[in-house]
């Protein structure tokens, strides 16, 4: 029964098709399944181009690898030719110097004698009255022992008998550092460190005829011999001549 003031409910009626909720079903599934393979695609695409390009940068690390080492082995073979060849100029050089040290003492030598001879020949030529002329300097046959000897000389057209003495100083280094000895400390045909004088026309010393023998210690590398000293009568003179270490040929 129907009361005053109630409304009549309204009902629908609602088709009920299994059928199509399954093809519902099944599109989504179908487009689900799509979606994922085609994200498995591009995925797999976007790897596979990666390789790829992975790959591409190994063949080109390859080939710089290969062309770096051909170029490391040719600059060690340059630098082997560079070291021959430096090898080479510095054996060369070394020629060169030891000829010039040769030719420099050969020069020396020479005009040592030239001056002993002139003073001989034309004494008004000299300057000073005078003076050492000559060291002559040979090698023996024992290591660092040679045979020494010194001639003292008067220029003048009227000689007269001299007087005086004279020291003589062997220069060099040892171990680096500047050294120098007494002559008569390497050589044992000396009395003492004055020479003495006595003589009109030359003297040589340690004696006419006889030469003396030097004896350097080990490390020591003589440079020069000094010569100094001082006439006494009947004029007053000094000397003073310093002689390369020129060892002459035997």
């Amino acid at each position: 029964m129907k009361r005053a003031g109630e409304t009549e409910p309204t009902y629908r009626v609602v088709h009920n098709d299994p059928a199509r909720r399954r093809r519902h079903w099944l599109v989504i599934a179908v487009i689900m399944l799509g979606v994922g393979m085609s994200g498995y695609y591009l995925g797999g695409s976007w790897a596979w181009h990666e390789i790829q390009v992975m790959r591409e940068e190994l063949t080109q690390n390859q080939t710089l690898i290969q062309e770096q080492g051909q170029q490391v082995t040719q600059l060690k073979q340059q630098v082997a030719i560079a070291e021959r060849a430096g090898q080479i100029n510095r054996d060369a050089a070394e020629l060169v110097r030891k000829d010039v040290r040769r030719l420099k003492d050969d020069n020396a030598r020479l005009n040592q004698d030239l001056a002993f001879y002139r003073s001989i020949i034309a004494p008004e030529e000299e300057e000073g009255a005078v003076s050492v002329q000559k060291f002559e300097l040979l090698p023996t046959d024992q290591p660092r022992h040679f045979q020494w000897k010194l001639v003292v000389m008067q220029s003048a057209k009227q000689h007269q008998f001299l007087k005086g003495e004279l020291q003589a100083t062997v220069v060099g280094k040892q171990d680096g550092n500047p050294v120098s000895f007494a002559l008569h400390e390497l050589s044992p045909q000396l009395d003492g460190k004055n020479i003495r004088l006595g003589f009109r026309y030359f003297q040589s010393i340690p004696g006419d005829g006889t030469r003396g023998e030097i004896a350097l210690p080990e490390g020591f590398t003589p440079e020069y011999l000094q010569v100094t000293g001082r006439i006494t009568s009947p004029k007053k003179r000094d000397i003073d001549r310093k002689f390369n270490w020129i060892i002459e040929e035997a």
